[in-house]
């Protein structure tokens, strides 16, 4: 289950984010055992832990960023070239191409979590932080979640009322995270 969704904006600042509060945290343990708050380590520092964990994130998205990026006169490890990894490369009028893959895939892994990424061709980057269960996630059901919020997004963007680059304020965009961090 998703436990923070976070839309980060081309100057890498945050333009809007949500985790799950510490209410829920502490009534989804309540019920299924006392002990296991002790365990999860439920603290009030919840957010500013997400926080910490999405930046430390947008390091690796730009590494990534620049790797796909270097496509055109890109000299080294073929296997990271962005052909090898699902990008399509091709030419037009004699100048060469790469179409990358928005979806990042996992980003980083601890014991208690998984983030993932992914970054639109208009480098606005979206975060996923997964909680690790038993009933892990697949790939497939990942890349569902950031399809999701990438529609909620661009559907926000044809809103004639939002300022792109602004700090987001919709009830149907939090209605689409909610779906997302519910798992729906």
């Amino acid at each position: 289950m998703a436990v923070c969704v976070c839309v980060i904006g081309k100057d890498n600042g945050p333009i809007y984010m949500r985790s799950r509060s510490r209410a829920d945290e502490l009534s989804q343990t309540v019920e299924h055992n006392l002990s296991q708050m002790a365990f999860r380590g439920v603290t009030a520092n919840t957010e500013l832990q997400y926080n910490f964990i999405v930046s430390s994130a947008l390091d690796i998205i730009e590494e990534r960023a620049l790797v796909g990026s270097s496509a055109s006169g890109y000299k080294g490890n073929p296997s990271l070239h962005p052909s090898a990894s699902g990008g399509a490369v091709g030419s037009i009028d004699g100048q060469q191409l790469a179409t990358r893959e928005l979806y990042l895939g996992a980003l980083t892994a601890r014991e208690e979590y998984k983030v993932y990424g992914y970054m639109t061709n208009t480098k606005i980057k979206f975060v996923i932080v997964i909680e690790e269960t038993s009933i892990p996630l697949r790939e497939n059901d990942i890349r569902t979640m950031f399809r999701k919020l990438h529609s909620a997004f661009c559907d926000l963007m044809s809103n004639p009322f939002y300022l792109p680059g602004s700090s987001i304020n919709s009830k149907r965009f939090d209605a689409v995270v909610t779906s997302i961090m519910s798992g729906q």
